[in-house]
């Protein structure tokens, strides 16, 4: 056989070899359609998906708050001096608006936050003032502060007006009274003894692990804001006013 019939055999076993093939995968589509098992990757992601209103995210955790040891709002509210005060949802209030807000009591603590609390990097002797006079009013007292873009951080419990520990960093310490506590010590904060705020203090980054833990702290020292927060997921309504004044 010479080369020129050997062509045309060759182009009709190509064409056969290219029919088989096509008719192999119609059969197998076919079966796969009748038995219904698509391979995973190829299966539509029927799951049930759960609606927008289904879903419940924790309120943010906010970056100031207090926990007072009480279950009186009405005490609480006049402690803090609010005015122009209403019922306000909490999802809302946790949402970072202004002003001071009192969460419903959780066990056997209230958890009040907001813009209008005082920040020992804006006036530590106002801290100071407001914490001394709200806790001569309503007993025990725990002030918690976080800021992580600049690593300040503050822990302050008071017991019916007096300071029984504070630490404050905001770039220098500005408050460090009271013995440490044993849960500081067990949590390895570093607590520095008072300094010049030129004086950059920053070794180890100390400041930013300090910063991690101070709810960790909150939750030993008997309050735990992140249980709280996730007990307010519900829709619930808490007290928001104006913020105090000092006279």
């Amino acid at each position: 056989m010479n080369s020129s019939d050997l062509i045309p055999v060759l182009l009709l076993m190509l064409l056969g070899l290219s029919l088989a093939t096509g008719a192999t995968i119609v059969l197998v589509g076919l079966h796969i359609v009748r038995r219904g098992s698509l391979p995973e990757a190829c299966r539509a992601d029927d799951s049930p998906k759960p609606s927008d209103g289904a879903i419940k995210l924790a309120p943010p955790q906010p970056g100031t708050w207090l926990v007072v040891r009480s279950r009186r709002l009405r005490d609480i509210q006049l402690a803090l001096r609010l005015h122009n005060s209403k019922p306000c949802p909490c999802t809302e209030a946790l949402s970072g608006g202004r002003g001071v807000f009192i969460a419903p009591p959780a066990d056997r603590w209230t958890l009040v936050t907001g813009s209008g609390l005082p920040e020992p990097g804006e006036d530590i002797d106002l801290c100071f003032r407001f914490l001394q006079r709200v806790s001569r009013c309503l007993g025990t007292v725990q002030y918690f502060n976080v800021n992580r873009l600049q690593s300040h951080h503050a822990w302050i419990w008071c017991e019916r007006g007096r300071v029984v520990r504070a630490y404050a960093w905001t770039g220098y310490t500005a408050w460090n009274q009271g013995p440490e506590t044993t849960a500081e010590r067990e949590l390895g904060l570093r607590c520095l003894p008072y300094s010049d705020p030129t004086e950059s203090r920053f070794e180890d980054d100390f400041a930013a692990a300090n910063t991690e833990k101070v709810s960790l702290l909150a939750a030993r020292w008997g309050a735990d804001p992140v249980a709280i927060l996730d007990a307010l997921r519900e829709p619930a309504h808490g007290i928001a006013g104006d913020p105090w004044r000092l006279d």
